[in-house]
């Protein structure tokens, strides 16, 4: 999104035309994902679902718990 963000700025749009635009950007996707039943797939070479989720949810037990429900499903 910072990538986008500075786009925008580049292109002339004020900062808070470009935050309102990313955020429409990210419900679109939120939206997306939740229709299709999938997770964020990202077109990052060095992306990694998993560290990010890892990162965020802190105590193992969660992790263990989110990889359950989520991850294993869609690797089927």
């Amino acid at each position: 999104m910072k990538v986008r963000y500075l786009v925008m700025k580049d292109k002339g749009k004020k900062a808070g035309q470009s935050y309102i635009a990313l955020g429409n950007r990210i419900l679109r996707i939120a939206f997306a994902m939740i229709n299709d039943q999938e997770l964020y797939n990202s077109s990052e070479a060095d992306y990694c679902l998993e560290k990010v989720i890892a990162g965020k949810l802190k105590n193992k037990k969660k992790q263990d718990l989110f990889n359950q429900r989520y991850i294993k499903e869609v690797e089927l």
